[in-house]
């Protein structure tokens, strides 16, 4: 095997392991993990998706909680999250952490009210 070819082989390995040791730091929550660009077209695409991907799921991770942490346990009512750019099954789960927490607003908002509690 001629040397530019195998040096192109190790290259990509070392990509591929890069993008499978960034996957399962996702898999584990880590959301850190970057892949640098390496001047393969395919494989700079793929870093950027990656990249992407990780930072949108960091602004949902983040959101989340402090939505819950809000909610939860310092008993603000109305909290929303905000998390730009996301779509699919991600603008699905904000959606539902938003109607739980209207729901808990509501909740909390009949318990407090004198003709709620003198129905229960």
């Amino acid at each position: 095997m001629p040397s530019d070819v195998k040096a192109n082989q190790q290259c990509a390995d070392e990509r591929l392991c890069q993008l499978l040791a960034g996957l399962t730091a996702v898999r584990g929550g880590d959301f850190s993990t970057r892949l640098p660009p390496g001047g393969d077209p395919v494989m700079d695409e793929i870093a950027a998706v990656f990249n992407g991907m990780n930072d949108q799921l960091g602004r949902f991770t983040a959101e989340v909680i402090r939505v819950a942490i809000e909610v939860g346990t310092d008993g603000k009512l109305g909290g929303q999250s905000d998390v730009h750019g996301i779509g699919g099954t991600w603008r699905d789960l904000t959606g539902s952490v938003e109607v739980r927490v209207r729901v808990a607003e509501k909740s909390a908002t009949c318990l407090s009210s004198p003709v709620c509690r003198s129905s229960l």
